[in-house]
């Protein structure tokens, strides 16, 4: 045991408190209310708990705390302005992410450290946050034990109280049946009060064991967080292997990747050179994006752990700096393909999903690319805080309302196949879809297609109008008020059968 957690030990009465209050907050934000506007309040808690933590310890915060911190409650914004889903789980994951960062560098300082190094210890301390979960029930026990005796008199007169409510428990098993026969009012209001209590009974265990894990997890973490930090020196190096086999490896995956990143210049951004017969020009730049894009991802990996793995020489550093400028150019093509594409056969949630993650590859390469050159430069930081500002703007800019604007604006005919895709986003398209007859951008000139229509954007309006009342002041958040205000105006403006 270190000396943190000696401190944490000594005042257990002030961190047990704190984690009971932020357990009460734990289950007033998230039972049964997994990602309402309360999300924020949860990271905002969360932030303040460990500042308080820390501050009991006599810790002074360290300053890369405060944009990590900062980007947790910017994830939380996140999950209040989204029905997506996939963002909202995506934003809680980053704000484990980030808390893990946080106490990694506050107690270990190894927030610079290597990439594989860094995320064995963000592993380890997030399953030592389970394990320490149990800790405060330990705690707890002690501390009681300790002032068992002092207590020696007050224990008495519970003996004697506890006593009193078991007679009056036995006596009311029989009062209360004559009473209840005896007044049809009273027995009424004794019946609805018990009906009630049972129906709420399963209400209140899942609010007192929500509570109880949030503090049981808050309490683990932290206690997890000081036992990382007494653990013995920062990561090593490593062994690194001879550069030859490297250089090899890296020579002849940059060969390749030089032929390939000289077709796409000379075929696809030139189109000056002959296409197989049979293959149009369109055909060819509309394809393989998917595959670019898993190759540019691969390329970020395969540079990092080369770079780190074999020892430092110029040739391999060379090789490997082909390999990260040609998975620019790969990356270029790929997300130019899917323009082509997208011009084609519209906008998707995946496709857009595509180019942010084109984007953040490069920005990630770009960072692995100077640190083949410079061993100081801070990879694990750069990794971290460009996947999770790009990840909040990704989430912040609402793609799902982007990708049914997109589509509105840019089609002139709807087909059933986009109508229906547009109908299965997520509350962030309402808006937009709710334009759809405004611009008459659907069902072309077939009049039975057109009422179809009319009545799955009116039965559409009415589904999200009912699920949005059906939400209470917690569930509710930014998309879901502008889902519902669209809902309301087309209702009042539209009529089913006339349009």
């Amino acid at each position: 045991m270190n000396t943190q957690e000696m401190k944490m030990r000594e005042a257990f009465p002030y961190f047990a408190g704190i984690s009971l209050a932020y357990g009460a907050l734990f289950a007033f934000c998230f039972y049964r209310n997994l990602f309402g506007n309360t999300f924020f309040l949860y990271t905002a808690g969360t932030v303040l708990a460990l500042a308080l933590f820390l501050k009991k310890l006599k810790l002074r915060m360290k300053k890369v705390l405060f944009p990590l911190f900062s980007a947790v409650l910017l994830c939380g914004a996140a999950v209040c302005i989204t029905d997506s889903a996939l963002l909202q789980w995506g934003s809680w994951f980053c704000v484990i992410l980030l808390l893990l960062a946080a106490m990694l560098e506050q107690f270990r300082g190894n927030f610079c450290g290597n990439v594989s190094g860094w995320l064995c210890n963000a592993c380890r301390l997030f399953g030592s946050t389970f394990r320490c979960a149990a800790l405060p029930v330990r705690e707890t026990v002690d501390c009681l034990e300790k002032r068992r005796e002092k207590a020696e008199g007050d224990r008495g007169s519970a003996k004697y109280i506890l006593a009193g409510f078991a007679a009056a428990a036995a006596a009311m098993c029989l009062i209360l049946p004559l009473l209840f026969s005896s007044d049809l009012v009273f027995g009424s209001l004794i019946k609805r009060f018990l009906e009630d209590l049972i129906t709420r009974f399963s209400d209140v265990i899942g609010v007192l064991l929500s509570a109880l894990a949030g503090s049981l997890l808050l309490y683990g973490f932290f206690s997890a967080s000081c036992r990382a930090g007494g653990e013995n020196g920062r990561e090593t190096a490593g062994v690194r292997h001879r550069a030859l086999t490297g250089i090899v490896f890296a020579a002849v995956i940059a060969a390749v990747y030089l032929l390939y990143a000289g077709v796409q210049v000379v075929y696809l951004f030139a189109g000056a050179g002959k296409l197989p017969e049979g293959v149009t020009y369109s055909e060819y730049a509309r394809t393989g994006f998917w595959q670019l894009a898993v190759v540019a991802v691969l390329n970020v990996v395969l540079v990092m752990v080369c770079s780190r793995i074999f020892e430092k020489q110029t040739a391999l550093q060379v090789f490997l700096l082909l390999i990260c400028l040609c998975t620019f150019v790969m990356t270029a093509s790929a997300a130019y393909r899917m323009v082509l594409y997208v011009e084609a056969y519209q906008l998707t949630f995946l496709r857009l999903l595509v180019f942010w993650l084109l984007g953040t590859a490069a920005v990630l390469m770009a960072g692995v690319t100077a640190a083949i050159f410079r061993d100081s430069f801070p990879l694990v930081r750069c990794m971290l805080l460009t996947a999770v500002c790009s990840y909040l703007v990704f989430a912040m800019i609402r793609p799902d309302y982007l990708v049914a604007a997109y589509n509105i604006e840019h089609t002139e005919t709807l087909t059933e196949e986009d109508f229906s895709y547009l109908l299965r986003l997520s509350l962030d398209a309402a808006p937009a879809v709710a334009e759809i007859s405004e611009k008459n951008t659907f069902a072309g000139n077939d009049s039975t297609l057109q009422a179809e229509v009319r009545w799955e954007l009116h039965n559409y309006f009415q589904r999200i109008l009912a699920v949005c009342r059906g939400k209470d002041f917690r569930q509710i958040n930014y998309s879901t008020v502008l889902a519902a205000q669209a809902a309301e105006k087309y209702l009042s403006t539209h009529d089913p059968v006339l349009g």
